[in-house]
């Protein structure tokens, strides 16, 4: 190696550290079972996206799925565990695979 010339490995390069981190986060998410004309019954912490309720449903082992009400104007949330679930016009729940609960 000629003179201040460091040896450079390729996974201390900032884009594979960036990309790794990104493989990280995709493998922690949950994945969702989208279902319509169907809500829970009980449910909480109302956001502005889908993807805001996803990720927190994501990081809650005992989150069962979601409930997007956007349909008729409404927000979505996060639906309590034990929650029980029935037709609901315009709305939709996506629900977490069994193996992620």
């Amino acid at each position: 190696m000629a003179g201040s010339q460091a040896l450079r490995l390729p996974w201390t390069s900032p884009v594979v550290a960036l990309l790794f981190m990104l493989v990280l986060m995709v493998a922690d998410a949950a994945t969702f079972r989208r279902e319509c004309h169907v809500a829970c019954v009980s449910y909480h912490s109302f956001k502005d996206s889908l993807k805001a309720v996803q990720e927190e449903c994501s990081r809650d082992k005992s989150c069962p799925s979601i409930v997007d009400f956007s349909g008729n104007g409404g927000m979505y949330a996060v639906c309590k565990p034990g929650t029980e679930y029935r037709k609901w016009s315009k709305v939709c729940v996506e629900r977490k695979r069994a193996d992620e609960l």
